[in-house]
């Protein structure tokens, strides 16, 4: 019995989720990359200006659907310190369909780099709780086992292990809203160098991902090559007309079956976390009453 939990501990895979690697910051005269750099995390300019208002936000959405993502980023990094929100994800891994989950998430990007994982419905793989926090663990996530396997404690395991990309299409050191829209941004601008982005701005909808908020919706179709290694050749995003966060994206491939699918619900932008939210104590901490509904 003692020897079947210990090499189940050993065999705990992560989930992965949304999104540089780590979070970084944005410099006032940073240029867009040239074509030879790497795509995945687009980097944005900003000296600084003011943001565009409304009427200039949805003119960009049916002009030029990269600005208008650009203008996103540049509002998220200058406002999001931390959220509290909660992550509705359905995926296909290797071929394989994974149950949908429901996880009540908080994460910081300053004063220090964070990311806490609560699930509310379909843990994977025996973790109902995981923490990111690079100061405390380099490279590793620190996991709370499933059940009896509590009782051995929390473990850690490498953010990029093998099981950890087995259990999610994106890894937590990549979470957060401004690494999303970076990799949205990276992949619509290598596009557009080849003459082949092809992004219809579908107006303003009420979601019912996200409650029935009103958000910016984008679909993107007619790829030169399907993107990623299962072949990602349509992409839906929505973008929250109040915060301007992608809080929608539904991939699929060139058959239209979906890849995967996230929501981001209940945003609480910039919460009062408390000190120890981001260390083992805050792991043990259940997520707050009414977010994992």
């Amino acid at each position: 019995m003692v020897r079947a939990a210990f090499w189940l501990l050993l065999c705990l895979p992560i989930c992965l989720l949304l999104a540089p690697d780590r979070y970084r910051p944005l410099e006032p005269a940073e240029a867009a990359p040239s074509p030879e750099e790497g795509e995945t995390f687009a980097s944005v300019a900003d000296a600084g200006a003011p943001l565009p208002d409304d009427a200039a936000m949805l003119d960009l959405a049916g002009r030029d659907p990269v600005a208008f993502l650009e203008w996103c980023i540049r509002r998220c990094h200058r406002e999001v310190r931390g959220c509290r929100l909660v992550l509705r994800k359905h995926e296909i891994l290797d071929g394989d369909q994974h149950l949908p989950e429901v996880v009540a998430v908080d994460y910081q990007v300053a004063p220090t780099f964070g990311v806490l994982f609560h699930w509310v419905e379909n843990p994977p793989n025996l973790a109902s709780a995981v923490l990111y926090a690079p100061d405390l663990h380099p490279d590793e996530l620190l996991c709370r086992p499933v059940g009896l396997l509590a009782v051995g404690g929390n473990v850690l395991r490498p953010v990029r292990g093998e099981q950890a990309r087995k259990s999610g299409r994106y890894s937590l050191e990549e979470f957060g809203f401004e690494n999303v829209m970076r990799r949205t941004l990276g992949s619509w601008r290598k596009a557009a160098r080849e003459n082949a982005l092809h992004v219809e701005f579908l107006g303003i909808q009420e979601r019912p991902e996200v409650g029935g908020r009103r958000c910016y919706v984008f679909h993107r179709t007619k790829y030169l090559r399907p993107e990623e290694k299962d072949g990602i050749a349509d992409l839906l995003i929505a973008v929250d007309c109040e915060t301007w966060l992608q809080t929608v994206s539904v991939l699929k491939d060139s058959s239209g079956r979906v890849l995967g699918s996230y929501a981001f619900t209940e945003v609480d932008i910039n919460p009062a976390f408390r000190a120890d939210r981001f260390t083992a104590v805050g792991l043990r901490r259940p997520p707050p009453a009414g977010l994992e509904r």
